[in-house]
C-alpha cells in the first residue's frame, strides 16, 4: 500500500511523515518551490496486526511477515487562485497518480512564526482549495486528450468513440467543479478511465494537524463536522475520512520506547498513535 502525504506548504506534512514512519527528518527540509535537487522522502512501515501476533504466538514460525505501507512525503502544492506555480503542482500530481491513496494534511494549528501560503489558517478553505487544484489537474488532462483526439480526427484517423464520450462526460463534470469521485460510471467507463489515473478518483484521507491544546477539544469536532458538511454539499460521493492529530506531539511520541510512548499517550488522552490510527483508516478507505 502506497500513500502520499501532501497538502499546502507549511501544513506539517514532514512532521506527520515523521510521526507515521518513526523517522526524524528535518521538518524544514523542503524549499517553498521546486528544483531539480528536491527528492521525495520515502518511509516503509510494518502495519501492526494483532492477528499476526496471535498466530505467531501459537505456531512460532521461523519468519513473521507483516503487511507494509509506503509513505511518500514531498513538497506542498500551491493554489492557482493565489498565483501558485503550476509546474510545481504537476510534479506533485505525478506522484499522487502512482499512490493508492492521498493523505491530505490540513493545517489547523496556529503559529505566528510559520507563514501560511494563503495568508491565514482556515482549514475548510484549504480543503476546498485543495479539491479545486485536483479538479483543475484532471481538467487539464482531459482537455489535452480531447485536443489530441480532435487533431487525429481532422487527419481522418478514427478514434475510440467510447473513450471520447467518457472524456466529454468527465470534462462536463470537472467544468462544473465536481470531482469525478462524485459521478457515477458504468463498468466499461471505469475500465476506460484506468489509464488516465484521474486525481479526483483516488481515495483521500484528511488529516487535521492541530495544536496540542486542541487534542480532544470540541473545537476540533466542530471543524471536522464543517469539513464533512463541505463534502456532502459538494457532491453525492462518499465523504473522505477526517482525522485529527497533533503532528508535533505525535512525532515526539514516535521517537520514544514503546512503554514510554504508551504512558505519554495515556497522559494526553490519545487512544492510539497516529501510525496505527491512519493504518486502520487507510484500509477502510481502500476497502481492504
Amino acid at each position: 500500500m502506497k500513500l502520499i502525504i501532501t497538502g499546502f506548504s507549511n501544513s506539517g506534512k514532514t512532521t506527520v511523515f515523521n510521526a507515521l514512519t518513526c523517522l526524524d527528518l528535518e521538518t524544514t527540509t523542503y524549499p517553498t518551490s521546486i528544483s531539480a535537487e528536491v527528492e521525495p522522502h520515502i518511509g516503509v512501515v510494518k502495519i501492526p496486526d494483532v492477528r499476526v501476533d496471535k498466530l505467531s504466538s501459537i505456531y512460532d514460525p521461523k519468519k513473521i511477515a507483516f503487511a507494509t505501507v509506503e509513505y511518500i512525503d514531498y513538497i506542498g502544492i500551491t493554489s492557482a487562485a493565489a498565483g501558485g506555480d503550476v509546474s510545481q503542482n504537476t510534479k506533485v500530481f505525478n506522484l499522487i497518480k502512482d499512490a493508492d491513496a492521498i493523505v491530505h494534511v490540513v493545517r489547523a494549528f496556529k503559529d505566528e512564526s510559520i507563514m501560511h501560503p494563503l495568508g491565514n489558517v482556515n482549514p475548510v478553505r484549504d480543503v476546498a482549495s485543495f479539491e479545486d487544484e485536483l479538479i483543475l489537474g484532471d481538467l487539464e488532462l482531459v482537455e489535452k486528450r480531447l485536443e489530441k483526439i480532435g487533431e487525429q480526427e481532422k487527419k481522418g484517423k478514427k478514434q475510440d468513440e467510447a473513450d471520447k464520450q467518457l472524456l466529454l462526460k468527465c470534462k462536463k463534470s470537472l467544468e462544473e467543479e465536481t470531482s469525478l469521485r462524485d459521478i457515477e460510471f458504468d463498468d466499461e467507463e471505469k475500465r476506460l478511465m484506468l489509464p488516465y489515473q484521474f486525481l479526483t478518483t483516488i481515495p483521500e484521507i484528511i488529516v487535521l494537524n492541530i495544536n496540542e491544546r486542541d487534542i480532544n477539544s470540541d473545537k476540533v469536532k466542530e471543524l471536522r463536522s464543517k469539513i464533512e458538511k463541505y463534502f456532502k454539499e459538494k457532491g453525492k460521493g462518499a465523504v473522505p475520512p477526517v482525522l485529527s492529530l497533533c503532528g508535533k506531539i505525535e512525532m515526539e511520541i514516535a521517537q520514544l520506547p514503546q512503554d514510554e510512548a504508551k504512558e505519554f499517550l495515556d497522559d494526553l488522552g490519545i487512544e492510539e498513535p497516529a501510525m496505527h490510527k491512519l493504518c486502520h483508516v487507510s484500509y477502510d478507505a481502500l476497502g481492504l
